[in-house]
């Protein structure tokens, strides 16, 4: 990520980040923002309807849950995040 001058936008479907990765990911990210680079994220807001792994994988994929809020908090304050609805009714 060092070399983006103007923007990261990232849209993510799946944000389980875990520790080391996690850290990486953040500090990277929290050194662009302060260096005046644009960082957005936008990530799935999975719907409240709960969806089993079974009736998931028939179509092929996997329920991502949503990002831990905790984890926002560890994010530089000018990272703006946007959730995106999820799937309310599988086909």
């Amino acid at each position: 990520m060092c070399p983006a001058r103007q923007s990261i936008h990232i849209a993510i479907y799946d944000f389980r980040l875990e520790e080391p990765e996690a850290q990486i990911v953040i500090d990277s990210l929290n050194k662009a923002a302060e260096s005046g680079i644009d960082v957005q994220v936008a990530y799935l807001q999975p719907s409240k309807k709960h969806v089993s792994s079974s009736e998931f994988s028939l179509h092929g994929g996997d329920p991502a849950p949503g990002p831990d809020d905790a984890l926002f908090g560890r994010f530089h304050k000018d990272i703006p995040f946007k959730a995106i609805a999820g799937i309310e009714k599988l086909p």
